[in-house]
């Protein structure tokens, strides 16, 4: 019964979000729906694609976190869709049942320690990945400012309860569980991981080309570097299914100091969250069938 509170609870402050950023852009949402209406179905589906591989490339890069290097295909291939799963999870009732459900997943296929230090490395390794991308901020020194208080408040928030956690469940660890990675791990993660930010880079290059926005490298870096950090603030609202509507205040917020104007930011941030959610959503889908049709051979 809890659980179901937290869930509508969640649901109860996204929808609020949502709203009241409805009714804050209300002068830009004529202009921006006529854009959006103008994408043709054949470019959205197109947009999709680059989304799906990010997502297969992420999925690839924590499977060499959790499993060993000589780990078979069919392990590799089942934590690849577990992970994948389990974002779709994160979507419905929230984050941390997604994380919930990923862990339960895992345990049939390594020691729940070890998935739970995979777990966490990823998230944070991401995390600060999406970070260090931020670096076109720096260009709105307002905008960074924000950004760096949202993270900071985020980081201290993680401190009191999940690193705290963290920390303490490590020492009952088994000590092979944290060994140093292999250089071709290590190696394998790292190319992963820039291909993950290749197709999302990618994705945002057309967003441009599909909105009619001038394609230029500037602009784009920048936009993409302030969604990625809207991204990393919806995350930490763990109770906001998928950080709905926070990613996107947010995404605005820091959009609006390159003197874009509110109505492309609003097409933008809307269009990203389809994108992303149907991107994610397809390649969960994709990996529950992968695995149902696995465990009924």
């Amino acid at each position: 019964m809890r659980n179901w509170r937290r869930i509508t609870l969640g649901w109860l402050i996204a929808g609020l979000v949502v709203i009241t950023l409805g009714i804050t852009l209300r002068d830009s949402m004529h202009a921006a729906g006529d854009t959006l209406r103008d994408v043709a179905p054949l470019e959205f589906s197109a947009l999709v694609l680059p989304g799906v591989l990010m997502m297969l490339a992420t999925s690839v890069s924590f499977s060499l976190l959790v499993l060993p290097r000589n780990a078979s295909w069919a392990q590799r291939s089942s934590v690849v869709g577990i992970y994948l799963t389990a974002q779709i999870v994160k979507y419905l009732p929230g984050r941390v049942w997604g994380l919930l459900f990923q862990l339960k997943r895992l345990s049939e296929q390594v020691h729940l320690s070890q998935g739970i230090v995979a777990s966490v490395n990823h998230m944070m390794l991401t995390a600060l990945i999406g970070i260090l991308f931020l670096g076109p901020a720096f260009v709105v020194p307002g905008a960074w400012a924000l950004l760096l208080l949202g993270t900071l408040l985020g980081l201290l928030w993680v401190q009191r309860g999940g690193i705290a956690a963290y920390l303490a469940w490590m020492k009952k660890i088994p000590a092979g569980t944290l060994a140093r990675l292999p250089a071709r791990t290590v190696l394998g993660i790292g190319i992963s991981l820039l291909l993950e930010w290749a197709f999302y880079l990618v994705l945002w290059a057309g967003l441009f080309m599909v909105l009619q926005m001038p394609p230029e490298p500037g602009p784009i870096l920048a936009l993409a570097s302030f969604y990625a950090g809207a991204w990393i603030l919806g995350s930490l609202t763990s109770l906001v299914p998928g950080g709905l509507g926070v990613r996107e205040g947010g995404f605005i917020v820091l959009g609006l100091g390159l003197g874009i104007p509110e109505p492309e930011l609003l097409a933008l941030a809307i269009l990203a969250r389809l994108i992303f959610t149907l991107a994610e959503t397809l390649a969960g889908a994709l990996a529950a069938t992968y695995l149902h049709n696995k465990a009924t051979r």
